[in-house]
């Protein structure tokens, strides 16, 4: 690390500035950092997709691996701060070394600090372990103002953001009258990796993909900051260019009396030699004071300019601190005669004396404060019954999607009739005995759905029906659907003459339940 080469403004900041430098780091070095990203980050999607059949597996996997991902990332951007660039065939070799500090405790229970940024280099860069990185660790953050958590939590909702409008974008690409639940099967996202499922972990990835190299450059860009700050890098490099200068002026003022010829010194003596006088003397003198005051002036002018900087240096953080405090004083006239005329009772006199006190001010105001906060809980507790009917009534009433499966919408997907139970009398009196046990079993599904009994998908079979309804509903229940469920296969898929007596006997016990539900909205 050679501060000489430093690419960057190193001197204090305030913690904002230096995520906005980290930005502009990430800015500066995109194409290295996302390449070093996507090229890791891409194959392993890839491969655990291709290997698990999941790309919500894969996801899952890049998101606890994230820690390790960042680690090339921040290779790059420590030594391209230095003016030390890697090449991307030196930073994808490197992953390997830059991995192996901490490489378990990143991602586990590290893997959930929010300081992970701000923390990291402490390990990759310093190479501390145990003791000596908890004691570096400690020291980085003892000032409170670091914002380095602040900083994850930023990220984290940018990327939540970003994922918010590529989706919408993408539903506004869609032409008008399109169904989004159709077209995406949003029925069943997350159950399986259909389309909506695969779209949703590709635009993950990608969110995630554009915000980690600002995440790590952020971070990175606090931590140098604040060892800038502990460690007084922009006074050292100050003090460097101050010692170059004056090293610059030193070999000017030697090359300037080196650069006599050779042919003037010798003539200079021979004159002298031959004419013995003092003439001569004076020429040299002249020569020798001017260099001599060139020489103190530039020393001059350099000291100025150290007392300048150091003035400057001085009167800002850290050496310049300045700290506001509050205390409670009594700035009304004193009037002893008033006072002692007073009609007040003394035990108020005394409370107004205490309270004047800045040393007992935060027990009455601790005092008061419980005691608004036991009259709060007080009337919530007496009043219990009363909140508890007005939050029934601000609560809005969940709207259960009743979902037909697929096996029943093949016959009809006709709205309920008004009076089912005349409806399906009229079909089994047309010999319509498929028609009426598909509207039987229309009804008991709704049923179901509407006392959240089970949760139904298009997609299921009958059998699976009946075990979804049998985890959760009455065991008379179960039985009437299962015997409905058994007469639908014994016609639809069996192929076998069901009685229309057969039918009215399994819809009896539904009818009621149906008429039961409806009653109340007559």
């Amino acid at each position: 690390m050679d501060l000489n080469n430093v690419q960057i403004a190193l001197r204090p900041k305030n913690p904002w500035q230096a995520f906005d430098m980290g930005c502009r780091m990430a800015i500066r070095w995109w194409w290295l950092l996302y390449l070093a990203w996507l090229i890791p980050g891409g194959i392993l999607f890839l491969f655990i997709s291709i290997i698990t059949q999941s790309t919500s597996i894969a996801v899952g996997i890049i998101w606890l691996l994230k820690p390790w991902l960042e680690r090339p990332l921040l290779f790059i951007l420590s030594r391209a701060v230095f003016g030390a660039a890697p090449t991307l065939k030196e930073t994808l070799t490197a992953i390997p070394s830059q991995i192996k500090p901490l490489w378990l405790s990143s991602i586990t229970w590290l893997r959930f600090s929010l300081w992970r940024s701000y923390n990291t280099p402490v390990a990759q860069l310093e190479g501390l372990r145990g003791k000596a990185r908890r004691e570096r660790i400690r020291v980085l953050h003892s000032r409170a103002d670091n914002h380095s958590s602040w900083w994850t939590i930023v990220c984290v909702h940018l990327e939540g953001f970003l994922l918010l409008g590529v989706i919408i974008f993408l539903i506004w690409m869609l032409p008008i009258g399109t169904s989004i639940i159709d077209i995406f099967h949003l029925e069943t996202f997350g159950d399986s990796d259909d389309i909506a499922t695969i779209l949703y972990n590709i635009c993950y990835l990608l969110v995630i993909s554009l915000v980690a190299p600002f995440y790590v450059a952020g971070g990175f860009a606090a931590y140098l900051n604040r060892r800038a700050i502990l460690e007084g890098w922009d006074i050292e490099l100050i003090f460097r260019k101050l010692a170059q200068r004056a090293e610059q002026s030193s070999h000017l003022t030697k090359s300037k009396i080196a650069s006599k010829p050779s042919s003037s010194i010798v003539t200079v003596l021979m004159i002298a030699l031959l004419t013995f006088g003092p003439f001569s003397d004076p020429a040299h003198a002249s020569d020798r004071e001017q260099v001599e005051t060139n020489y103190d002036m530039s020393v001059e002018e350099d000291r100025l300019k150290l007392d300048e900087t150091l003035q400057t240096i001085y009167q800002n953080k850290p050496f310049s601190n300045k700290k506001a405090t509050k205390t409670i004083a009594y700035i009304g006239k004193s009037d002893k005669s008033n006072t002692s005329n007073s009609d007040a009772p003394e035990w108020l006199k005394s409370l107004l004396d205490l309270t004047m006190k800045s040393s007992y001010a935060w027990i009455i105001e601790v005092c008061l404060w419980g005691g608004f906060i036991f009259l709060i809980l007080f009337i919530a507790h007496k009043y219990r019954d009363q909140l508890a009917e007005v939050a029934a009534q601000l609560t809005p009433t969940k709207k259960v999607r009743s979902i037909t499966p697929d096996f029943v919408k093949e016959i009809t997907d006709d709205p309920l009739p008004e009076s089912p139970r005349q409806a399906m009398e009229e079909m089994l009196l047309r010999g319509e005995i498929r028609q009426a046990l598909s509207l039987l079993l229309r009804i008991s599904l709704l049923y179901i759905q509407n006392q959240e009994l089970a949760t139904f998908k298009a997609s299921m079979t009958e059998r699976e029906c009946i075990a979804e309804v049998a985890k959760h509903a009455p065991t008379e229940l179960h039985q009437a659907f299962a015997k409905l469920i058994h007469l639908w296969i014994q016609l639809a898929w069996g192929h076998q003459a069901i009685q229309p007596e057969e039918v009215r006997s399994a819809s009896s016990f539904w009818l009621a339940l149906q008429q039961k539900e409806s009653a109340p909205h007559e």
